[in-house]
């Protein structure tokens, strides 16, 4: 609990482009100590970085150093300038290896791996995946899954990569939030043994339902109805 407003974001969609996002607010660091003490009664542990502020890397590595299950981390925001009231921009984090390091699962968009690959400009070409991928995997890494919109999902693991392409059916009203639909899904599919591969179709299809609707509560009871 904080004292006041929470994370608050505009966001807007133009017809072409990416999001443009702004930060009105944020709350404070999340002390993890109550949560390491929890670490013991996991079966897994879901990270997203949300405002950029959620967690100062120290306390971000004795989390990730003390856990024993398995990790699944979304960098999202932490590739993003986090000046309040402005629009957000990408920029090169070349410190991931840090925050990465010892996690199971990384999960990043195109833009957020080239932010990776220490240029936020470009388009990621097939060999920024593979070198990401590759200094990901020597981190401990088990599997990269990198979120294409329209084009689906790339899947590298030390042995493949392989694109799950997008089968959309829904009609596209609001596409927040399914990122986060993605990774729940997929997470628990892994949970029940499923290959990074099998899982990452399966939480796409938990996506792809849900960008057919708008609204947390709405997402969430689709979600349970599936």
């Amino acid at each position: 609990l904080v004292a006041g407003a929470g994370n608050v974001v505009q966001l807007q969609y133009p017809i072409m482009g990416e999001r443009i996002e702004k930060l009105i607010s944020v709350v404070p660091p999340l002390d993890p100590t109550p949560l390491i003490a929890d670490l013991p009664d996991l079966a897994g542990l879901i990270a997203v970085i949300n405002s950029g502020f959620d967690i100062t890397l120290p306390d971000w590595r004795r989390l990730v150093d003390t856990a024993q299950c398995p990790i699944w981390f979304d960098i999202h925001s932490l590739v993003l300038s986090r000046k309040l009231n402005c629009s957000r921009k990408y920029l090169p984090l070349p410190e991931w290896e840090d925050w990465a390091r010892g996690v199971t699962y990384l999960q990043a968009n195109e833009q957020e791996l080239a932010s990776l690959s220490g240029d936020p400009r470009k388009n990621p070409t097939t060999k920024d995946f593979e070198q990401v991928g590759q200094a990901a995997f020597s981190l401990g890494i088990k599997a990269l899954f990198i979120t294409c919109g329209s084009r689906g999902i790339i899947v590298i693991t030390p042995r493949k990569m392989e694109i799950i392409p997008l089968n959309q059916k829904q009609k596209v009203v609001d596409t927040t939030g399914c990122g986060d639909v993605f990774c729940g899904a997929t997470v628990v599919k892994l949970g029940e043994g499923s290959d990074p591969f099998a899982a990452a179709q399966a939480g796409q299809y938990y996506a792809a339902q849900a960008v057919g609707i708008s609204g947390i509560i709405e997402t969430y009871q689709l979600i349970r109805s599936l």
